[in-house]
């Protein structure tokens, strides 16, 4: 049957589309047709669908047509669940299982009280939060430029009947980012059981503007913001706008009040809390934050509720806080009487206590600022400051501005001050003081009779402080108060300095007056006998200009206040003083100087204790600069300091930071920033100090660009981040393939460079040091502080640069450092350089207690940084301590040599250290190395070592000991086993005790390995004699064969690896072990190196001999996949006694592969002993016996395989030998 459709409702938008037939089964005398409506969330009116039966090969009776009616159900409404989350743009949280949409109301009743975040930004038409819902809801809205989500709409009504509403605590810091900020098309109803709560949610402690201070009792500040707080900080300020409050409240102890800005529509009915409260304090000995902000537009406003933004009255605090801002703007008369409204303050008092904040009530046009102090506290140097010392406004409020319609009630002993000219409506009523502060108040009402004593018994307190100098120097002057609505007129006030300098005039007439609005007035500097007019400052505008002593000003738009500076002809100019009471830091400001002049060339400078001066410029060639004050700071590279003799006798010298965000067009760094002396002679004293630590290259900054600044940045992105390179390379983190420190830069002779910033991982990364230049042509003596150290960060930064060129230098108790900074996550940054070049022959002054520290960082691999002397002369002084690596110095014999406070590389070619007599090391942390380093980490090796074989030479005994470290690193030699890549010579004993450390490296891709000649070797208990993975290297990264003949999946030496083959003598054996392969994975096992001794006497081991190869590196993501185990080392001793405890253990073992791929087991490396006689070659076969076991060994050999995760792959054994040398034969005669 065939039928057709009509009617008000629309197909597959009001319903589902029908086909247009019908089919009636056989035997049936009927067929249903179903209408299924749809949801369109539209509100409608009633729509109708008709269905008309079509002709056709049946027949159709009189009852043909049916008109079915879809009927609107109204608006669609979700209901707040929580089931999943506090987040209500989750599906989950809504028993309907849909978030609300732009058109949907919202409920929250008692169906669920669990609290919610509103984090959706589009509007919602219509919102009832009913009785029953006792949660909290937590708007996510912010501040413009703090994000997208600054204000949530509801386009019909609010109904907030119970629970709360809040917006999340400010997490900006010193930066307003959260607030409440709602607007409300239709009407808002906040019952008696609703609350808007956003106590404490301003400004963290000690933040914000008007910020106090965390300490106890005296050493406490109360906060301030529309009222001040009782006792307050030197920074601390009132702030805002009383017409249309919008900040936080300021923290102290407490955190400061929210801010909830509500936008009515309609009507506002209030009978609810609406509480911007600055938080309470923990106990009575800390301070509250201050009250923060509640504005409130609507067309009409009502109710009996309470409106807050004071301070929390629950606990005592020790100072009072001030009070914030209330605005409450309602377009039409409205019946506010039935309301609390208030910005107190709280009832201690201790010094006055703190002030009131401001209500503003702009009912139906009627515009009041109500101050009600609520009779708390008494007269101090605390006010309500109106308007406040932060506020901004589109026209001066001298003018017919945003106040000038406002009429001013001071109740309850109000304690009002103003802040500059203001002009307003009227003062109805006045309790307490106003203090005019000098300033002007403009009233537009005439003036009352009896004022101010018929208007509320108030008074006037008219003096104050209408400006201050740069220097400190202030004017003080009455203010006044003028009714009427009179034009603005300025003050202006001039004067001389000296007053026996000369006098000054305005137009020829006055010293001082009012003056109208725009003019132009003319002043003249006159000066007296004997003086010299110098300059005018103080209010002086662009626009204005000077002819010789007359200025004219351009249109005066304010109130002015000028000096004219006059000089005495007859002052001694070759001495040029900063005055104690200076106008600004700046080097260049005349007004500065004792002599009205910048300092020129030739004269004595002399810079008085307190003095901060800024240096922008070269400085002139001056005869002698003296320097005792706070700080002189360097702003330029080409800023120097220029004089024959510089004397620095307190105080500190820095500069500032070095801004380069990225390299220029050639790839170059160009750094901004250095101190930079030259003089003659130079003396930093004890007392002084140049510091520019993280005054280098910035680290990685917060967001997606996040490599660390400079031409040692470290790199970061995503899981790597590396710390910064500069004298050494930085460490880098093992978890991505391409995280590679950068290579060092600069010259270790003559260093300039900045250091660089570490990479930013989840905070900033550590600033480079900065850099100290100081050319002298004399002596430079240096008896205090000079530090470009980087500084911490996420990654740590480099160390700077100090590089000191003079003819002779001394010394004694100074202290240099360009060290690099500790990482929070593991990579640090490598040191810096310093170079100390003066003339060797002049050198007779006292060298005494010096240090030199190039440090790196304390996290991950990062290297120390380069120390370069002119000759030994350092290294010879009374203890001096030294960390870092030391060039020029390619050759040091001493008589005797104790070192108990250094760590140091000597990193010249064929570097030789002879000490004659007898050589100790000695202490935690003090090290010894001879040779270059290898940087090694997943994805690089990168030689940084000598190319040459460094050499050690004692003639008595050499004792390493109390947990020190002696190195030596092998220089590359021309193959292997005939060349020795560094020798040490010991004629007596070599002693490594308890706790102490001897490593032998050999060379990473050569293999060219040290050579130890003893009189004996004595391995103590808890000692060792490493050269664990100290052989060939791995592979790694962008090169994944392992390096050595037997380098592969698996290395193999003494025994093969999976893939690695055998290789080298059973029996002598004088190879390193080979390194396994990598990947981008991870790095494979290095192999362990050679341990070469030869000694004379006895050897004997307590402690541990170690020739293992090392454990692979940690790879991407921190898998580990597909690397494998590099080969055991060797152990090859030859001695004509070998002794060993139960506790001796001498390993060469392979090490173990990772991964379901290229994850072999390295092969064991090899232990040959050889006792009795010298072996040489050529030697008769009967005079070398094979022994099963040594006579005096008691202790444990291993040179097992490394394990892989496949069965088939671990790593073979090493071999382990061992041979006695016998005399030979010969003739024995008998006498008798």
């Amino acid at each position: 049957v065939n039928y057709s459709i009509s009617g008000t409702a629309t197909a597959d938008e009001d319903y589902v589309a029908l086909s247009g037939k019908v089919v009636i089964p056989a035997g049936e005398t009927s067929a249903v047709i179903e209408i299924v409506p749809l949801f369109d969330r539209l509100i409608e009116e009633t729509e109708t669908v008709i269905l008309t039966l079509e002709s056709g090969s049946y027949a159709v009776g009189t009852e043909k047509q049916a008109v079915v009616e879809i009927e609107d159900r109204g608006k669609v409404f979700r209901t707040w669940s929580g089931a999943v989350s506090a987040l209500a743009s989750v599906p989950g949280n809504w028993f309907e299982g849909e978030v609300p949409i732009s058109e949907d109301g919202v409920i929250l009743d008692g169906s669920s009280v669990k609290a919610m975040t509103w984090d959706i930004e589009y509007p919602v038409a219509v919102w009832t939060q009913a009785v029953e819902y006792s949660g909290t809801v937590t708007f996510k809205t912010v501040y413009p430029e703090q994000g997208s989500f600054t204000n949530f709409v509801v386009t019909g009504d609010v109904w907030l009947l119970g629970g709360t509403w809040t917006h999340t605590a400010n997490s900006g810091g010193d930066v307003e980012v959260e607030r409440l900020c709602v607007t409300v098309g239709g009407d808002l109803f906040l019952g008696t059981n609703g609350i808007i709560n956003v106590d404490g949610r301003g400004y963290a402690a000690a933040k914000g503007p008007g910020a106090g201070g965390t300490g106890a009792t005296t050493a406490g500040f109360a906060a301030s913001h529309g009222g001040a707080g009782e006792v307050i900080t030197a920074t601390a300020v009132t702030y805002g706008s009383i017409t249309r409050p919008v900040n936080l409240g300021s923290g102290a102890q407490g955190r400061g009040g929210g801010a909830v800005s509500l936008s009515v529509g309609g009507t506002a009915v209030i009978d609810g809390v609406i509480s911007a409260q600055g938080d309470k304090t923990s106990n009575a000995n800390y301070c509250q934050g201050s009250g923060g902000s509640i504005l409130i537009e609507a067309g009409t406003i009502a109710g009996s509720g309470v409106i807050r933004a004071g301070v929390n009255l629950d606990n005592t605090p020790y100072y009072g806080s001030g009070g914030g801002r209330i605005a409450i703007v309602s377009e039409s008369i409205s019946d506010l009487s039935a309301m609390t409204i208030k910005a107190n303050t709280h009832t201690q008092n201790r010094v006055g206590g703190g002030r009131a904040g401001t209500l503003f009530i702009n009912n139906g046009g009627d515009k009041k600022v109500i101050i009600d102090q609520e009779n708390m506290g008494y007269m101090s140097e605390s006010y309500t400051v109106l308007p406040a010392e932060i506020s901004e406004f589109a026209t001066d409020p001298a003018f017919h501005g945003e106040l000038a319609g406002v009429t001013l009630v001071l109740t309850n002993k109000a304690y009002v001050a103003l802040s500059r000219d203001v002009r307003l409506k009227d003062i109805s009523y006045l309790s307490g003081a106003l203090v005019l502060n000098s300033w002007t108040l403009y009233l537009v009402a005439d003036e009352p009779v009896g004022f101010p004593s018929g208007c509320g018994g108030g008074t006037i307190k008219p003096s104050g402080v209408c400006y201050t100098f740069d220097d400190g120097a202030s004017i003080t002057r009455d203010g006044r108060i003028l009714w009427s609505d009179v034009d603005v007129t300025w003050r202006m006030v001039t004067f001389a300095k000296p007053d026996e300098g000369g006098s000054t005039a305005i137009d020829g007439v006055a010293v001082e007056g009012y003056y109208d609005n725009g003019c132009e007035p003319v002043l003249n500097a006159m000066p007296d006998m004997g003086y010299e007019f110098m300059y005018w400052d103080g209010t002086t505008d662009s626009g204005s200009y000077v002819t010789d002593s007359k200025m004219t000003l351009a249109p005066i738009s304010g109130n002015r206040f000028l000096r004219a500076w006059f000089i005495d002809e007859s002052a001694d100019a070759s001495t040029n003083s900063w005055l104690v009471a200076s106008s600004s830091s700046d080097w260049n400001d005349p007004r500065n100087w004792s002599l009205m002049r910048v300092p020129f060339a030739g004269q004595v400078v002399i810079v008085p204790a307190g003095a901060q001066i800024m240096l922008t410029n070269a400085t002139a060639h001056l005869f002698e600069f003296i320097f005792s004050g706070a700080e002189l700071f360097f702003d330029g590279w080409e800023t120097k300091l220029h004089a024959e003799s510089i004397s620095i006798n307190q105080g500190v010298l820095t500069h500032a930071i070095n801004s380069a965000e990225a390299p220029d067009e050639n790839g170059v760094w160009i750094p901004n920033a250095r101190v930079w002396l030259e003089c003659d002679n130079l003396l930093l004293a004890s007392g002084a100090s140049i510091n520019a630590d993280g005054k280098g290259y910035q680290g990685g900054p917060m967001g997606s660009i996040n490599n660390g600044k400079g031409p040692g940045g470290g790199a970061g992105g995503g899981i790597y981040f590396c710390g910064a390179s500069h004298g050494g390379h930085g460490a880098a983190g093992p978890d991505y393939p391409t995280a590679k420190s950068a290579e060092p830069y600069d010259s270790a002779v003559t260093p300039y460079e900045p250091g660089s910033g570490g990479a930013k991982y989840s905070s900033y990364g550590g600033a480079g040091g900065g850099v100290v230049l100081i050319e002298a042509s004399g002596a430079v003596t240096v008896n205090g502080v000079i530090s470009v150290n980087a500084t911490a960060g996420n990654a740590g930064g480099s160390g700077g640069s100090i590089y000191i060129n003079c003819k002779q230098f001394s010394g004694n108790g100074a202290s240099f450092s360009a060290k690099g900074s500790v990482a929070s996550i593991e990579v640090a940054g490598g040191g810096g350089r310093i170079a100390l070049n003066y003339d060797p022959l002049p050198q007779a002054a006292e060298l005494s207690r010096l240090s030199f520290d190039v440090s790196p960082g304390l996290a991950g691999n990062a290297d120390m940084g380069t120390l370069w002397f002119a000759d030994t002369a350092i290294l010879d002084s009374y203890g001096v301590k030294l960390a870092g690596q030391l060039f020029n110095i390619d050759a040091w014999s001493v008589d005797s040599l104790t070192v108990t406070n250094w760590n140091v590389r000597f990193r010249e070619e064929n570097f030789c250290l002879t000490v004659t007599n007898d050589l100790t090391i000695s202490g935690t942390g003090v090290g010894v190395v001879l040779g270059g380093t290898i940087a090694t980490n997943m994805y690089r090796a990168e030689l940084l070592g000598t190319m040459s074989a460094p050499s050690l030479k004692v003639g008595g005994d050499m004792k390493i000991m109390s947990g020190a470290t002696f190195g030596i690193y092998a220089g590359i030699t021309n193959g292997l086993p005939d060349g020795w890549g560094a020798k040490v010579e010991v004629g007596k004993t070599l002693t490594i005790a308890s706790g102490s450390t001897l490593l032998a490296k050999s060379e990473p891709l050569n293999g060219g390995s040290p050579y130890f000649e003893v009189g004996s070797l004595i391995i103590e208990t808890n000692a060792t004699f490493s050269a664990l993975g100290l052989g060939f290297l791995s592979g790694f990264a962008g090169k994944p064969a392992g390096n050595g003949p037997g380098g592969g999946d698996g290395a193999g030496y003494g025994g093969a690896g999976y893939r690695g083959v055998a290789y080298g003598s059973r029996e002598r054996p004088e190879y390193a072990g080979s390194g396994g392969n990598g990947s981008g994975f991870g790095a494979g096992g290095n192999g362990g190196g050679l341990i070469r001794v030869v000694a004379e006497r006895l050897v004997v081991v307590e402690g541990e001999i170690n020739a293992s190869s090392s454990r692979y590196i940690n790879g991407r993501y921190g898998y580990n996949n597909h690397i494998s185990g590099g080969a055991g080392g060797a152990i090859f001793i030859e001695c004509a006694k070998f002794y060993g405890t139960p506790a001796a253990v001498l390993s060469a073992k392979g090490s173990q592969g990772r991964g379901s791929q290229t994850n072999g087991g390295g092969g064991g490396g090899r232990i040959a002993i050889w006792i009795g006689q010298r072996w040489f070659e050529g030697i008769r076969a009967n005079r070398v016996v094979e022994l099963e076991a040594l006579p005096h060994y008691k202790g444990v050999f291993d040179v097992s395989g490394g394990a892989s995760p496949t069965a088939s792959r671990h790593g073979e054994p090493g071999t382990i030998a061992f041979f006695q040398v016998f005399a030979p034969p010969g003739t024995v005669l008998m006498i008798r």
